[in-house]
């Protein structure tokens, strides 16, 4: 991607679970433009799921890595993480 370009990632997410995405490890050359929960077109059904939006913006050229954990926010242990690359020319 180029200088201010963005990059949207989108991970499925419960809340009513309690596990949430969140940001982890973000490389100084991206900053965070987006992050929000988008509800499922599940017709507003209790304890439907949905996504956790992230939208990361280009700051600056270079190799950068980003890093997602699943978990619940009163829990020590994680149930996934996921890393992201991205490569700004």
């Amino acid at each position: 991607m180029a200088v201010h370009d963005t990059v949207t990632v989108r991970l499925p997410e419960n809340g009513t679970t309690g596990y949430v995405w969140s940001i982890v490890e973000r490389a100084e050359g991206l900053a965070l433009a987006d992050d929000r929960w988008i509800r499922a077109a599940a017709d507003g059904v209790v304890g439907a799921g949905g996504e956790h939006l992230f939208r990361l913006r280009a700051e600056q050229a270079g190799d950068w890595q980003v890093g997602f954990r699943l978990a619940r926010q009163w829990e020590s242990g994680v149930l996934e993480e996921r890393r992201l690359r991205v490569r700004v020319s």
